[in-house]
């Protein structure tokens, strides 16, 4: 039987408290918006994708909580990297198809309780614009009536540089779960997901012009 991920403790703690040294220090990372992060209970984090640090950014700015990630299974081939992505409770994710076991594996998270983080383009987009969000997005926020906080990462985590990160409040998708998971309703769905984190996108910017 395939052991579900869980809460590493030591190894989770000593790793977030590194990693939010380093990426503070060193690539100027800061972020607001963390009382939008529920204490406890399952929740979803819908976060942009323009590093491959990001999910080790997202730990660090939802902390205490320790989300699981879907993570490309590419990822898990460096060692290196995938130590790290293990370390913030990453799991794979076959991307161009219905990877049924990384939607199992999201499905045990939440039902745990447990917060698990997303990155609905699929891809890394570092030219500042973001990609298509894919429709997987929306039905795990459609199918699960748990809070979904968009989240946004601005920055290239560039040596002492600017890197902002922005969570809001929870997306209010009531009417939209009302209506099922049918094409349409996911189609407006990822569009109300996309104006979210341009939103956050424009927020993010603005605060990092400011210094």
């Amino acid at each position: 039987m395939k052991k579900r991920p869980a809460d590493r403790g030591a190894l989770y703690t000593v790793a977030v408290f590194v990693l939010r040294v380093m990426l503070w220090l060193f690539c100027g990372v800061r972020t607001r918006g963390r009382e939008h992060v529920p204490a406890q209970g399952p929740v979803i984090f819908l976060c942009n994708h323009a590093h491959a640090l990001d999910p080790m950014a997202l730990a660090v700015c939802v902390r205490p909580r320790q989300p699981h990630f879907m993570a490309k299974a590419e990822l898990f081939r460096k060692k290196w990297l995938a130590f790290l992505l293990r370390a913030v409770h990453a799991f794979p994710v076959e991307r161009g198809k219905a990877d049924l076991s990384a939607m199992r594996e999201a499905w045990h998270v939440l039902r745990r309780g447990a917060p698990l983080g997303i990155f609905p383009e699929g891809h890394r987009y570092t030219s500042g614009e973001m990609g298509e969000i894919k429709s997987g997005a929306a039905v795990l926020a459609l199918k699960f009536d748990v809070p979904v906080i968009p989240t946004f990462i601005y920055g290239s985590f560039r040596l002492f540089g600017r890197t902002r990160v922005i969570v809001d409040s929870a997306m209010d998708l009531r009417d939209l779960r009302q209506a099922g998971t049918d094409k349409e309703t996911c189609d407006a769905c990822v569009k109300r997901m996309r104006q979210a984190l341009e939103s956050l996108r424009d927020q993010c910017a603005a605060w990092a012009a400011q210094g």
